[in-house]
């Protein structure tokens, strides 16, 4: 088997060509940055020509997304982003833009490591706000520890209720704070209801009395956010 990458003009991806005889049929895929070619056969221009048509619709969206200005959201507003190539690491917010020094670390990392400390700082105000309604609610004194923060898009929040444990994920950081305490809120609920069943929104709308308008705006953010650089 043998592979290679080449460029097509005028066209700001790559096209990886791989001939694999033990394969039976051509394989085209596509994700962004990168069109894929496998063949059992070598594979010749007409072949990329069928691919570039395959996946055109895909192509010109990567194509118009990378033009635009990378933006990244922080509590709920979106700023410009500007990465600048330095002999440090460093992330400079501004009115109306983040801009990312970076050096011996990946742009990436530097912005989670500052979404991280972003919500660290918020996350306990939040907790003690959430912990002191539902202690009243309960006549108890719920005691819950802070897992930690993780990276997850297909979640914002988890709650391990046999240890009592919460942990949110650091894009949490893109959202308005009265969505991060419902979050927050959510993930309390989970500590009586370990479902989404009926008795678990009961709870937490007794908790958080706006948990419907919560799940709408997240939905509306989510939307926003999803062309950010992150």
């Amino acid at each position: 088997m043998t592979s290679k990458i080449i460029s097509w003009p005028n066209l700001p991806i790559k096209i990886k060509v791989v001939h694999n005889p033990k394969q039976k049929n051509l394989i085209y895929r596509f994700k962004p940055g990168l069109l894929y070619i496998s063949s059992p056969r070598p594979i010749y221009q007409k072949d990329i020509m069928v691919a570039l048509d395959k996946y055109s619709a895909q192509i010109s969206k990567y194509c118009f997304v990378e033009t635009l200005v990378p933006t990244l959201h922080l509590w709920g507003k979106a700023y410009q982003l500007e990465l600048v190539k330095a002999k440090y690491n460093q992330i400079i917010l501004e009115p109306q833009k983040i801009v990312v020094y970076y050096g011996n670390k990946e742009p990436k990392k530097l912005i989670k490591e500052f979404y991280n400390e972003e919500l660290s700082l918020k996350y306990k105000a939040y907790y003690e706000e959430i912990k002191g309604r539902v202690n009243r609610l309960y006549n108890k004194n719920v005691l819950v520890t802070f897992k930690g923060i993780g990276y997850y898009k297909s979640f914002l929040g988890r709650c391990f209720w046999q240890k009592n444990q919460i942990e949110l994920s650091g894009y949490l950081a893109k959202y308005p704070e009265e969505e991060i305490k419902g979050v927050i809120a959510h993930e309390f609920a989970h500590l009586f209801v370990h479902n989404h069943s009926q008795a678990f929104k009961e709870v937490l709308a007794q908790i958080d009395a706006s948990y419907k308008q919560h799940i709408s705006n997240i939905k509306k953010y989510n939307r926003d956010i999803r062309n950010d650089y992150i």
